[in-house]
This record gives C-alpha cells, structure tokens and sequence, in this order.
C-alpha cells in the first residue's frame, strides 16, 4: 500500500481504485451517487473497525505519513483532539508570526464585538443559550433549602441572605 506518487498513482483497496491527490497527498475515489469524495484511509479504518466512522471524528495517520495506510497505523480520534494534536506539533504555534497575528485577530474581534452585528449576534446567542440551559436542583449550604440553578458548578446558596450569613460566620470564625 505505501508506494509513491510517481511510482504508483492509483491502489485498488475492495476492488475499488483510489487515486492520490497530488494537493493533499491523500488517496480518495470519487462516490458519483452521493457526488462525494471517499479517503482510502477511513475506508481502511472502517474495514478494519466494522463500523462506521462517529459523526465528529476524522483518521489519524500515527507515524504522519499520507501514504502508510496500514490498518496498524491508523487511529480514529475526534476533530477537535486532531486539530490540536497538529497544531502543537508544528513550528507555527507560538512563533512570533503566530503572536503578532493573534494580536490582530484579538483587535478586530473586539472591533467586531461592539458593531451593531457584533451585539445583535451576542444577543441572539445570549437567548439561545437561555433557552437551552438547565437547571439542577441544590441544597443551601446554610439552611439547606432545595432550590434550582442554572450554575450547579458555582451555586452554594438559595438566597442573597443566606450568602451574606455564611460570610458573617467566616468572619466570625476568622
């Protein structure tokens, strides 16, 4: 399966011909009914896994090279987590180009944030958050009252009163 670009453009894997793509160095073959492109590698993985790829995960060549797509050098992990991975391997990441464009990027995202789309955004996702946000139920840590909050992580009080009480004893106490 590992053979060069010049030597080997094309490798049948299933019976099915996948060619190298000389820009991203990947092979694929070219799904005409769902008019997609199909990587050799996560058809590999798949074979290999008897199942289908989870929705938000992506393959991974272990040794980094495009062209070992040996089962044993193919690992599944999630976007997010490859994304990552990448990112802190290279020379990029806190170089002083990468610096100097985080700072732009900070200044216009701040510029943004106070145009009228830049509110308007966050108040729409202000409200969807809202929306979709659940409360847990919580016992006071001074009377122990049920109560239910938004904040389970951060929330120790039912009240602004039993919060005020609680400093008072820690004051008293100290």
């Amino acid at each position: 399966m590992k053979e060069s670009w010049h030597k080997n453009p094309r490798i049948v894997f299933m019976g099915l011909k996948y060619y190298r793509d000389p820009r991203t160095g990947y092979y694929y073959r070219t799904d005409y009914e769902r008019k997609t492109k199909k990587l050799l590698h996560r058809d590999i993985w798949e074979a290999k896994a008897k199942r289908k790829l989870p929705e938000g995960f992506v393959i991974h060549h272990i040794d980094h090279d495009k062209e070992n797509n040996l089962p044993s050098n193919l690992t599944a992990m999630s976007r997010s987590d490859h994304q990552r991975h990448h990112a802190y391997e290279g020379e990029w990441v806190g170089s002083q180009e990468n610096v100097e464009q985080l700072v732009e990027a900070r200044k216009k995202a701040s510029e943004w944030h106070g145009t009228p789309e830049g509110l308007q955004w966050h108040s729409d996702n202000s409200k969807k958050a809202w929306k979709s946000r659940i409360s847990t139920e919580m016992t006071c840590t001074v009377c122990e009252k049920q109560y239910f909050t938004p904040y389970p992580t951060r929330s120790k009080f039912c009240h602004q009163n039993c919060k005020a009480t609680a400093l008072r004893a820690r004051r008293k106490n100290a």
